[in-house]
């Protein structure tokens, strides 16, 4: 439902469910999906540390809000950042931030070429 696809953007946007205050939780991206239905939205939000979101999930399943009406489905998502991440280290990384890659296999076998 497109109306319930903007009711819900509306609702973590505006933080009505307090997850930010109750948990720490940053919101780092929110989308509407487009070229589709426009009836999905994607939420992106900073976890500060393991237990947080231990705490989190034991809500959601117990307490937490099923979305507004007309929600169909509800799936989240944990994703961990990697180390060069620019959320982790606040910019976009530099080619001199790369490590030299060592192939945990060995070297190749040399061909007999």
């Amino acid at each position: 439902e497109v109306d319930g696809a903007a009711r819900l953007a509306d609702v973590v946007a505006e933080d009505r469910d307090g997850v930010t205050d109750r948990f720490g939780l940053e919101l780092i991206g929110l989308w509407r999906t487009a070229m589709r239905a426009h009836d999905e939205v994607v939420v992106l939000r900073a976890v500060p540390d393991w237990s947080v979101w231990a705490e989190y999930e034991s809500w959601s399943a117990a307490d937490g809000p099923s979305g507004p009406p007309g929600t169909v489905s509800l799936e989240r998502t944990l994703l961990v950042d990697a180390e060069l991440s620019p959320l982790r280290i606040g910019r976009q990384p530099a080619e001199s931030d790369r490590r030299p890659f060592t192939d945990p296999e060995g070297p190749a076998p040399a061909s007999g070429r």
